[in-house]
């Protein structure tokens, strides 16, 4: 069988840009669609291009771990962001890949982000001391703010609270122009001067700035911790030769955003959730407030709730809910002969979508991951990190971050809207973000006392 074999999605095409303006308005809505048409595998037209869409685990796992050799990143973070990324893990390609990767990975082996735990506590510690039950706080806000503070200081050993506003600003900004050029009929090669190229330019520059500052600081310190920016700082190769600067800052950089950015939406997503679901949000508290000991990484074995519900969270609003490939030579896709140069779409948000694999898919429900359930679910069926060489390296980190933040926060605070609010609209960038602010009201703890007990420092409660 042929690439032409795919069912083509008839539905939403002009004449000859195809799907191109759909993908441009209603991503998300364009992909599952093609889930719902086409079956696991179906076509898209974006101009002269037909993309091939993956929405089942099967043919996703193919493309992402057992033919992972024949693909390479497709243009939108391959190409498209080098001003912003560089050459760095997300972006670089082949023996570079390879070897970074290799330089990197052991600051986030299961062995070394325990180390992390005592870190992220404080720092949340820090954010919720700030917290007041009758206070309204954007919570989207909240938790860039927390998740950057700790990417800065567990990996770069860096205070960069005070610029959660300008990396914040600037990451959306290169998302909108990144997205801009990727939906384009017509995207021009970064180094031309368009619109959306200057935009990805000027933000690419902002948070360059930012990190240059971590490094020359990290460079100037006498500190002697062994966090990752030491580590590439003292990277030789077998010459005897330190990354440059400009590699060492797009190793930083990527690190930079991926370590924070995605996370914190993960938790804006649980924590409209547990809003929505007030029986959850009471079973999250009660299993924290069990704890007949200090929260540490430690205790995550007996938190299995609040990795669930971070799991379900990541399930339906998977951060990265599309990733895109190239394929480098011809090959085969579920027995589909695809030609050099083929781009395929593994649709996350979809394989996680599906029926058969999650009844009642539309809902929030986490003890899909309770009990043993995620291990008896096919392979390739929950994927919010991807899967094969390209996998997140910061997987295991994301989830020990997530589970410690969501425990923390519900022995000490609920989070509730003061009225209904519709279901939010989808903000599909480089990452799926919530497209209005979720603004919720702190409150006492489920189970918790109103008052001097219900609202007492929580560093205190820590000890």
């Amino acid at each position: 069988m042929t690439i032409e074999s795919i069912p083509l999605l008839e539905t939403r095409q002009t004449p000859f840009f195809g799907h191109q303006a759909a993908f441009r308005a209603d991503r998300v809505g364009l992909l599952e669609e093609v889930r719902q048409r086409c079956g696991d595998l179906g076509r898209i037209r974006l101009g002269p291009i037909s993309v091939v869409v993956v929405t089942a685990p099967g043919p996703a796992l193919e493309v992402l771990q057992h033919r992972a050799e024949d693909f390479q990143k497709s243009r939108g973070l391959g190409v498209l962001a080098r001003p912003l990324l560089g050459q760095g893990l997300l972006s670089s390609e082949g023996e570079l890949h390879r070897s970074r990767r290799k330089l990197i990975a052991p600051a986030f082996y299961k062995s070394a982000i325990g180390g992390y735990g005592d870190t992220i506590l404080k720092a949340t510690a820090e954010t919720l001391d700030g917290l007041v039950p009758g206070q309204t706080i954007d919570v989207g806000e909240v938790m860039m703010a927390l998740t950057l503070k700790i990417v800065g200081r567990t990996l770069f050993h860096a205070e960069v609270e005070g610029q959660t506003r300008a990396v914040g600003q600037a990451f959306t900004a290169a998302s909108e122009a990144l997205v801009a050029q990727l939906g384009s009929p017509l995207p021009l090669p970064w180094p031309w001067p368009s619109a959306a190229n200057l935009r990805l330019r000027r933000a690419s520059a902002a948070l360059h700035q930012v990190v240059e500052e971590v490094i020359v600081a990290r460079k100037r310190s006498q500190d002697p911790a062994p966090d990752l920016l030491r580590l590439l700082l003292e990277m030789r190769d077998e010459g005897g030769q330190g990354l440059s600067s400009d590699a060492l800052r797009d190793e930083v950089v990527t690190l930079f955003l991926a370590g924070h950015e995605t996370t914190a939406n993960a938790l804006t997503w649980a924590f409209d959730q547990l809003d929505r679901h007030p029986k959850v949000a009471a079973r999250l508290a009660a299993e924290a407030q069990a704890l007949d000991e200090p929260l540490t990484a430690n205790v995550l074995p007996r938190l299995p709730y609040a990795l669930a519900v971070l799991k379900e969270t990541m399930r339906l609003y998977p951060p990265a809910y599309f990733v895109g490939r190239r394929a480098l030579r011809d090959t085969q896709l579920s027995g589909h002969r695809l030609p050099k140069g083929t781009t395929v779409f593994v649709a996350i948000r979809e394989v996680h979508r599906r029926p058969e694999l999650y009844p009642e898919p539309e809902l929030f429900r986490p003890e899909r991951f309770l009990d043993g359930a995620e291990e008896r679910l096919p392979k390739g069926a929950f994927l919010p990190f991807g899967a094969g060489p390209r996998i997140c390296i910061g997987n295991h980190f994301a989830l020990m971050e997530g589970q410690l933040i969501l425990a923390a926060l519900a022995r000490r605070f609920g989070l509730r809207r003061p009225k209904f609010q519709a279901p939010l609209p989808l903000d599909p960038l480089i990452t799926l973000r919530p497209g209005s602010k979720v603004e919720l009201q702190v409150t006492s703890a489920f189970g918790q006392p109103p008052g001097p007990e219900g609202t007492k420092p929580f560093a205190r409660q820590l000890a």
